[in-house]
């Protein structure tokens, strides 16, 4: 089972045992529609990266975004020196200026959460820990064995997040460390399960990379099944932190609704 949500965007939960393999692929050049490279690549999911640009950013003169692909530095400019590393089979690796020499390297635009704690890298407007503005999101963030990827789109029809906002909802989220990457006009994903389309936001510009997961075709079974008793002063994502799991998967298989709302005394079953 894959553990997401399509409210207001993708909110996906990939633990490792779920996953095949995942990687930063570069688009054609000189920029890819993503249902072009969806289409390319036959990946499950594919989203948006950083900020990278093949040609000479029309903003900063250089290419922006801090990032390496198949061990090629090819930006080395960007918001926080933190980012993933991408191995393929490996889960994503959270890192620092890509010091574990990853074959590719996505810096984040800014830094969200480090240590579990919100820390907003940059103070750059737009982009820092006061910042108000809200537009469309592409977050990245981890945990125990999982990654997280949470997307929203830029429609004037779609809630809209500042960065702030995000970081928070990456903590709700169980996130360790989390990072966001491009946005606004660039924000967009295709996801799709044995072929079919479960949610896909398209009308994104064409972008320079992309973030793409295979799915392993069959899928690990959950074997033992544990009963929790709700107690005082507990909420969802705390009694999923407590086992490893997410607050959506345990929401899911408890037929729990948002907001999500548990009461003292109440049984909910968590499957390991």
């Amino acid at each position: 089972m894959i553990d997401y949500e399509l409210k207001n965007g993708l909110n996906i939960h990939l633990h490792k045992n779920y996953i095949d393999r995942i990687e930063y692929i570069k688009g054609l050049e000189p920029t890819e529609q993503i249902m072009s490279a969806y289409n390319r690549l036959g990946c499950d999911l594919i989203i948006n990266a950083n900020f990278f640009s093949m040609a000479q950013d029309k903003w900063y003169g250089y290419p922006s975004g801090q990032l390496w692909d198949e061990g090629k530095l090819l930006s080395n400019y960007g918001l926080s020196k933190y980012g993933y590393g991408f191995n393929g089979k490996d889960l994503p690796v959270f890192d620092k200026e890509n010091s574990l020499k990853n074959k590719d390297f996505v810096g984040f635009y800014p830094l969200l959460i480090k240590d579990g704690k919100i820390n907003i890298d940059t103070n750059e407007s737009g982009f820092s820990a006061n910042s108000t503005q809200k537009r469309g999101r592409t977050c990245v963030g981890s945990y125990k064995d999982t990654f997280v990827i949470r997307c929203v789109s830029d429609s004037i029809w779609t809630k809209r997040y500042s960065v702030p906002e995000m970081a928070q909802i990456m903590i709700n989220n169980g996130c360790v460390n989390a990072g966001n990457l491009d946005g606004g006009g660039s924000t967009q994903w295709v996801f799709s399960i044995n072929g079919k389309i479960i949610s896909k936001y398209i009308s994104g510009r064409p972008v320079d990379g992309f973030i793409c997961v295979w799915l392993k075709k069959e899928q690990p079974k959950e074997v033992n099944t544990i009963i929790h008793t709700v107690q005082k002063g507990e909420y969802l994502s705390l009694v999923a932190k407590k086992y490893n799991a997410t607050y959506l998967k345990i929401a899911q298989d408890n037929g729990i609704k948002s907001p999500y709302t548990i009461y003292v005394g109440q049984k909910l079953k968590i499957y390991k």
